[in-house]
């Protein structure tokens, strides 16, 4: 199953010529759908399990490195 909502988000970003978005899911993902989710742009995948305090520590992350990202 590909997700809609990343093909959203994804069109979304370039119509508005968005350079930085970030982009994670989280839950039950299938591991065919992993690849596909990486060149859909999707940085990250968090699965069953996660520590709130993990995802929270990339987005914080991601936030302070700063750079664009296209």
């Amino acid at each position: 199953m590909l997700y809609p909502c990343v093909n959203f988000i994804s069109e979304y970003k370039l119509s508005h010529d968005l350079k930085s978005v970030c982009k994670f899911l989280g839950g039950i993902i299938p591991a065919e759908d992993h690849a596909r989710m990486n060149e859909m742009g999707v940085e990250s995948l968090f699965g069953p399990g996660t520590s709130t305090g993990d995802a929270v520590a990339y987005v914080r992350d991601w936030f302070a490195t700063g750079e664009e990202r296209v």
